[in-house]
């Protein structure tokens, strides 16, 4: 048997788990939210530390376009399961421990607006 991966063990962020509807609802975007876990510090909520992000990374790591990219990231973000952030350079990102709930303050979880991503 396989040994569970150090970064899974130390975890003290539960992380929301995605029923298999939601999981087809959502798409290409599930693998750009597994990505994001990936690249978060067990300890914290926040992708990298909370360092600026740039789509053209994210494309990059996934191989799609930057346009997709930002795509999914927004899917992401009306289904409540980030929150973006922009920097001017490109976006922090933070992801909830709750779909549309933890972290989201009251009406924001669907509110469409121009985040820089």
């Amino acid at each position: 048997m396989e040994a569970v991966p150090a970064v899974a063990r130390e975890s003290e962020t539960r992380l929301p788990e995605v029923p298999p509807t939601e999981r087809q609802r959502l798409g290409l975007s599930i693998w750009l939210l597994l990505l994001l876990q990936q690249w978060r510090i067990p300890s914290d909520i926040h992708v990298r530390s909370g360092q600026s992000i740039q789509a053209r990374e994210l494309a990059e790591a996934m191989g799609i376009g930057e346009r997709q990219a930002r795509r999914e990231l927004q899917r992401l973000r009306q289904a409540g399961y980030l929150e973006l952030q922009n920097t001017g350079r490109g976006f922090r990102v933070r992801l909830l421990a709750e779909p549309g709930g933890a972290g989201v303050p009251q009406g924001q979880a669907g509110r469409r607006e121009r985040d820089g991503c």
